[in-house]
């Protein structure tokens, strides 16, 4: 049977003795007696007071009574799923972390176990007890967080407390309570630096889970290396040198749109998880009639995405990954797929992604073609302003030129 975890002796000490307590519990949930101990008997090592269960269904009996503070649950198991129980958990217990972990990942997966299980962490089979420790020490880390929120609020209320108290007894005390009030706005202060630094740590997480679900994607079709980031990064050069340009800037061009925009990128070629594996790892060019069949992964990308954006609402940073995901390959003189669009029909983001993937295309060796040199591919590219590219961007694509060869060389291969 093939390893659902990777051990390696520096992550697992060689004793069975139980480490030092650490004052958390997990609850392990998995139909595979050997996945269970594996993990339990490592966070037993770690000093985790651990609970394991064969079942969804029997997880669910012990809930109420365990109420670990965090559960690690398998995706796959006879009667309820993974993401069932996940769900069930986070209904009666919405402050407890949730890790699911699966066989295998894709868009529509991560995004069910997050909008309906609210799971703060995927892990793939197999994976290393390494990361799992890092997703479990992230996922303790938010209730370490709440439990000090927690106890600023608890002061918070026993100081409003002690203040009326104060100005009850004696009015004469109100320089008092002015130092108290000056305490309470410093720990109020902490408190909106601590959610304020949260938010910013959920948005990078978000960022993480897209990046890996791009990087699945990607894994399909190419030795994938530092695409995704070069992707981004020559995204983010011309949108930000159309944001400082008062007379070429669009009026919807600000730095969320900028943010929202590298984000989506990522998710321009998940479309091809759709692709048979016969044509996405031809070694060679493809047949027309092998090409027709790649060019629907735009059209699958599309309504993919646009799945997704569904069940998170149209203001979402996925709008702009429904019009990359489906029109990055669109021609500005209408030659393009998977919808012929002209000129400014084609949606800006697109346009931007579109520069973005050729340059990268063109700078990358394949099976069939050497790397082209930074000289000849922007040479072509300024050829193809007015046919294939926004003659507008392929303006910036010049101006900014040195920043596209310097992301080339930073993130090789």
């Amino acid at each position: 049977m093939k390893a659902l975890i990777n051990v390696d002796s520096s992550s697992v000490d060689s004793t069975k003795q139980k480490g030092e307590e650490c004052g958390y519990s997990v609850m392990i949930v998995d139909d595979e007696k050997d996945v269970r101990e594996s993990l339990g008997n490592y966070l037993e090592r770690k000093g985790f007071e651990v609970s394991s269960l064969s079942s969804a269904d029997e997880a669910v009996l012990q809930l109420t009574e365990a109420q670990p503070h965090l559960i690690i649950s398998d995706q796959k198991m006879p009667g309820m799923s993974g993401i069932d129980f996940l769900a069930h958990a986070s209904e009666k217990y919405p402050l407890i972390p949730r890790i699911l972990c699966t066989g295998h990942t894709d868009l529509r997966l991560a995004l069910e176990a997050v909008n309906r299980g609210s799971v703060n962490r995927i892990l793939t089979k197999p994976f290393d007890l390494r990361n799992l420790m890092t997703a479990v020490e992230e996922c303790l880390e938010q209730v370490r967080l709440r439990e000090r929120n927690e106890e600023l609020l608890r002061l918070t209320r026993e100081q409003n407390e002690k203040l009326e108290e104060t100005n009850q007894k004696n009015a004469e005390l109100l320089l008092l309570a002015d130092v108290h009030n000056q305490k309470l706005d410093s720990w109020n202060q902490s408190l909106k630096v601590e959610v304020a630094a949260r938010t910013a740590y959920l948005d990078e997480m978000t960022e993480a889970a897209i990046y890996s679900l791009a990087e699945l994607a990607e894994s399909r079709a190419r030795d994938i290396g530092g695409h995704l980031r070069r992707m981004q990064e020559y995204a983010r050069i011309i949108a930000e040198a159309l944001m400082v340009d008062e007379k070429r800037r669009p009026h919807f061009l600000v730095k969320e749109y900028v943010d929202d925009l590298c984000l989506s990128t990522l998710l321009h070629d998940v479309g091809k998880v759709g692709i048979p594996d016969g044509i996405l790892f031809k070694p060679g060019r493809l047949e027309p009639e092998e090409y027709a069949v790649m060019k629907t992964h735009a059209r699958i990308g599309l309504e993919t995405v646009k799945k997704a954006q569904s069940h998170i609402g149209d203001e979402s940073f996925l709008s702009l990954g429904v019009d990359i995901t489906g029109h990055h390959h669109e021609f500005w003189d209408g030659n393009g797929y998977p919808s012929g669009l002209v000129g400014e029909k084609i949606p800006f983001s697109a346009r931007i992604v579109a520069i973005a993937d050729v340059y990268d295309a063109l700078t990358s060796p394949r099976v069939y073609k050497k790397a082209w040199s930074h000289e000849e591919t922007l040479k072509y590219m300024l050829n193809g302003a007015g046919t294939q590219f926004d003659p507008l961007l392929i303006e910036v694509l010049e101006e900014q030129s040195e920043g596209f060869q310097k992301v080339r060389d930073t993130w090789e291969e």
